[in-house]
């Protein structure tokens, strides 16, 4: 019996062959294999984002969306986070309409993470940074919103803010992480 996982299935880069095909050609394996006498040898676990070609390849009884599942747990580490900052209690404790934007503050968080628990600390970290400077909900938002996707491009972003000559330091902390 063989498990094989697959992790990023939709960061192909190979300009001859299509997500699609790929997609297609990994699913067949487990045909193939239920389709001879040696039925449920083989197991995929494929870990990837929701892209079109890939959800359409596999079947959806077998299909587990993890951030469906993760979303709860990320609401309220983002709940527990943004409540707790005395800047966060103060910009909320300002007039009634302001409970209203707070939520839906969260609810952006929560579905720009894309149930991915490493950006949201990220990100959290950098509003707190913002929240220190007396700053409004709008700027909040901008913060969600101009915060990148992928968490290389994040990681980036950190980076490039850390002085010059600390970088070369920081680089090599997140290489040995990495």
């Amino acid at each position: 019996k063989i498990c094989m996982i697959i992790d990023g299935l939709d960061e192909l880069e190979e300009p001859q062959e299509s997500l699609w095909r790929l997609c297609s050609q990994v699913n067949s394996w487990t045909s193939q294999a239920g389709s001879s006498s040696h039925n449920d040898h083989l197991k995929l676990l494929i870990s990837s984002r929701e892209e079109l070609p890939i959800i359409k390849a596999f079947p959806s009884a077998n299909i587990l969306i993890l951030h469906t599942l993760t979303e709860p747990d990320i609401k309220a580490l983002v709940e527990t986070t943004l409540e707790s900052n005395q800047f966060y209690q103060a910009l909320v404790g300002k007039p009634q309409s302001f409970e209203r934007q707070s939520q839906e503050l969260q609810d952006l968080i929560v579905m720009h993470a894309e149930g991915v628990f490493l950006w949201v600390v990220l990100l959290l970290k950098w509003m707190e940074e913002e929240l220190a400077t007396g700053t409004s909900f709008q700027a909040l938002q901008n913060v969600v919103h101009e915060a990148p996707v992928e968490l290389d491009d994040f990681f980036e972003k950190i980076l490039g803010a850390i002085a010059r000559q600390h970088q070369p330091g920081a680089w090599f902390v997140f290489a040995m992480l990495m």
